[in-house]
Parts: C-alpha cells; sequence; structure tokens
C-alpha cells in the first residue's frame, strides 16, 4: 500500500490500493487533503454509506457558528444531517455534525477527520450486501456489558451521533459490532465478511440485548 499518513488503516477495512489523482488541495488540511486526493475518496464514502452525498472539494460550503467555521463535505440522503471538518489550524481536524439544519444545531462528533473516515467506513463496509450484517436493539448499554465486550473484543474509536447518542465499536477478526446508546435503549450493528461469521458473533452476543 502507498505511503498513507492518515488513512491506511480506514482503507485496509475495504481492502483498497490507494489511487492518487492529479489534484493535491494544499489549502485543505493534511488529513481532508489525502482522503480527497484519493481518486476515489468520494466514491468510496458514498459506496460505504446509506445512501448520503459526498461532495468533492470544488463542492464544499464553509459556515460560521458562534466561533467555529465549519467546512461541509457530506449530506445526509434527505438532507437533514451535515458532516463537517472544523477549520482550524489542525492537520486532522475534528468532525462535527449539524442535526435537522436550519437552526444549526453543531454537535462534536470524532476528534480527527481521520478517525472519522475510519469510523464510516468500520460501520459501512458489509452494508453492500444485505447478507453480511444485521441490526437489532437492546437495553440500555451499562458498564458491565462494555467490560464483557472489552474482555472479548478489541475496542474500536468510540464516536457519538446526532443528539448525542454515543457510538461504541468493537471487532474480533472480521467480526464488527457497533452500538449505539442514547440512555434510554440501545441499537446493535452486527456485521461479518460471511454470513456464517456473523451467525457466529450474533449468537455470542445475543444475551447482552436482553
Amino acid at each position: 500500500m502507498m505511503n498513507l499518513k492518515f488513512h491506511k488503516k480506514s482503507l485496509e477495512l475495504i481492502g483498497y490500493q490507494p489511487e492518487f489523482g492529479d489534484k493535491t488541495y494544499f489549502d485543505l488540511p493534511a488529513s481532508v487533503s489525502e482522503w480527497f486526493s484519493l481518486v476515489k475518496g468520494v466514491e468510496l464514502l458514498k459506496k460505504y454509506s446509506n445512501q448520503d452525498v459526498p461532495v468533492s472539494p470544488s463542492e464544499f460550503e464553509t459556515y460560521k457558528h458562534n466561533d467555529k467555521e465549519f467546512v461541509v463535505f457530506m449530506y445526509e440522503n434527505q438532507g437533514v444531517v451535515w458532516w463537517a471538518y472544523e477549520k482550524c489550524n489542525n492537520d486532522d481536524p475534528p468532525v462535527y455534525i449539524n442535526f435537522d439544519p436550519p437552526p444549526n444545531n453543531w454537535q462534536f462528533e470524532t476528534k480527527t477527520f481521520s478517525e472519522f473516515i475510519y469510523t464510516w467506513i468500520f460501520d459501512h463496509c458489509h452494508w453492500v450486501d444485505d447478507a453480511l450484517f444485521m441490526m437489532e436493539s437492546g437495553k440500555v448499554i451499562d458498564d458491565s456489558t462494555l467490560a464483557i465486550l472489552q474482555k472479548e473484543f478489541f475496542q474500536e474509536p468510540t464516536s457519538f451521533d446526532w443528539n448525542k447518542r454515543v457510538k461504541h465499536r468493537f471487532s474480533h477478526n472480521d467480526q464488527k459490532v457497533t452500538i449505539m446508546s442514547d440512555g434510554t435503549q440501545s441499537d446493535w450493528t452486527f456485521s461479518a465478511d460471511t454470513s456464517e461469521s456473523l451467525k457466529n458473533v450474533y449468537e455470542k452476543l445475543k444475551h447482552l440485548l436482553q
């Protein structure tokens, strides 16, 4: 794999060998520039999503809110959610989510743009095949449930979703588990490279939903 500083782990999740285009975006933060300099940077964000709409740098829009500026690089498929990185002196800036604008309702999502890309692909990498993922709802996540998962699986980065819902992530080999918690219930996504592996991880963890 070519020498990537920020997004090597993300591309390894999908086995993509990076190919860079002719454009290098020197005016963008280094992490953002590296991703959107990929020939398929926009295409990959769109492919591994819920039909959401990433845009190329020429279509980025900047919005001011309080003392911050946000550069929008992707929109939810119905336009009710925007994703943006904070315009700041940081090679790998934090990402914020704007839920149901207007009015502006910017909320912190990930501490870096590279972490956003990684968690985004982690969450969606098996969505290309309905046989490779499944969703279930369960009880509120508590410390004992997290302790079991931390013992049995590798803990991946945690992020925040709209309405400040927490997203926990865990993995073991090809198996991936994403849990969204809002304090009233939990929403689980199980995924794996094969339907058999998916069944195995679900059977192993389904008791934690109850």
